[in-house]
């Protein structure tokens, strides 16, 4: 997966909705940890990385079909 270039202004609001993220490359071909290890996803994630020479940005689309179910807590792994 390459980084995309930062060719505009980014807003950071929570919405990737800038020409840029769409030109990135994605990367989705993730694994759940919970409740299944090594399960395949209830929901699709998406990721894309935008960088120029001063930044880098993230932008992560996680879909999900009732997202006012959505419960979170800390989950320490590997310490």
């Amino acid at each position: 997966m390459l980084a995309g270039s930062i060719a505009e202004r980014i807003v950071l609001d929570g919405v990737l909705a800038e020409g840029a993220w769409t030109a990135a490359d994605a990367a989705g071909a993730f694994l759940q940890t919970d409740p299944a290890e090594g399960a395949a996803p209830s929901a699709r994630t998406t990721v894309r990385v935008l960088a120029d020479t001063a930044g880098l940005v993230i932008g992560i689309l996680c879909e999900d079909s009732d997202p006012d179910g959505v419960v979170s807590f800390s989950v320490r792994r590997d310490a």
